[in-house]
């Protein structure tokens, strides 16, 4: 029971007591919170291009794991909100469009790139096969911009599409700022 108050003392000490800066461990706090979901609007579109590895190729009729690619339109209304219009290619033929709504984050590595994880969800067309379908799309990636590299930035992730026959697709892009 000492040993309670003790550590409930010390952690009430702690968050009144006043920083260098002249800011609460709350302040603070706030500060890494607020800088992770930046939402000030910026209304800006990317365009981008990417590989896409399909591991449970059975959904889109196809007897082998396969590779493809794809294009994707982002708009985005803040740096944590957005909506990425997507269209995959693959075995020779456009087999997937999606609209996923993003919700994303920001860690600034000082001067040299920001990685933001992302996570999104929205509806998708499975346009290739004899039953074409309307599916739901999920999953997750992140964004590295490279400060250096300031015309362009790298992303990567994972979909998940329910279907009868349930995807798994791994996305690796670039995508460029408009």
């Amino acid at each position: 029971m000492r040993t309670h108050k003790l550590l409930i003392t010390l952690a009430a000490a702690l968050a009144l007591t006043v920083s260098a800066q002249g800011s609460t461990l709350w302040d603070d706090i706030s500060k890494v919170i607020g800088n992770f979901f930046n939402n000030a609007p910026t209304n800006t579109w990317e365009v981008g291009g990417y590989g896409i590895y399909i591991s449970d190729a059975e959904a889109a009729e196809i007897t082998a794991d396969s590779f493809g690619g794809g294009a994707r339109v982002q708009y985005k209304v803040s740096p944590s909100l957005g909506a990425a219009l997507d269209l995959s290619y693959a075995r020779s033929s456009w087999t997937f469009a999606s609209l996923a709504f993003t919700v994303q984050g920001g860690i600034n590595f000082g001067q040299t790139a920001t990685l933001a994880p992302y996570v999104f969800a929205g509806p998708g067309w499975n346009i290739k096969g004899p039953e074409q379908s309307i599916v739901a799309v999920t999953g997750g990636g992140a964004d590295l911009d490279i400060k250096a590299l300031k015309w362009f930035k790298f992303f990567g992730e994972y979909r998940y599409i329910t279907t009868t026959d349930p995807q798994d697709q791994i996305v690796f892009g670039v995508k460029v700022p408009l």
